[in-house]
């Protein structure tokens, strides 16, 4: 599920449908649930969403349109990808299980593995990870 108004990809996953959605905000359902969660919150995904797919609101603010979400072309699930897939699934889910136990868990360090495994399903080179990586930096997490 994600919120439609957000400064950056704020997907969440609700595998016990415990949350309620009131206005403005969307819920997907479907297999591979935590790789997608893990896809959508990447880096890759923020800057490529805020770059050809949304938008904007003023210098912060990014709208995360149902018809633009569903538009992104995550990487279909391959035999020659579905380790990096696992692996990205078990990261989320180690997120999951840390903030389910405290839902200020630092879990930076999970994040940065996830992102690093985003880049690997498009074989990037250093060269476009710091490219990347200098984009977010410079305009902060939802920038053009």
């Amino acid at each position: 599920m994600w919120q439609e108004l957000a400064q950056g990809p704020q997907f969440a996953f609700d595998g016990k449908g415990r949350f309620f959605v009131s206005n403005t905000a969307y819920i997907m359902t479907g297999t591979h649930l935590q790789y997608l969660l893990g896809y959508l919150n990447s880096r890759l995904n923020e800057i490529t969403y805020s770059r050809w797919y949304c938008t904007k609101l003023g210098s912060s603010g990014t709208r995360w349109l149902n018809q633009h979400v569903l538009s992104i072309p995550v990487p279909p699930i391959t035999p020659q990808n579905q380790s990096l897939v696992a692996q990205i699934e078990s990261l989320v889910n180690e997120i999951l299980e840390r903030k389910r136990g405290n839902p200020d868990a630092d879990t930076r360090d999970l994040e940065r593995e996830i992102d690093e495994l985003v880049y690997r399903l498009y074989d990037l080179t250093d060269d476009e990870i710091r490219l990347i990586e200098g984009k977010l930096s410079k305009d902060g997490p939802a920038g053009a």
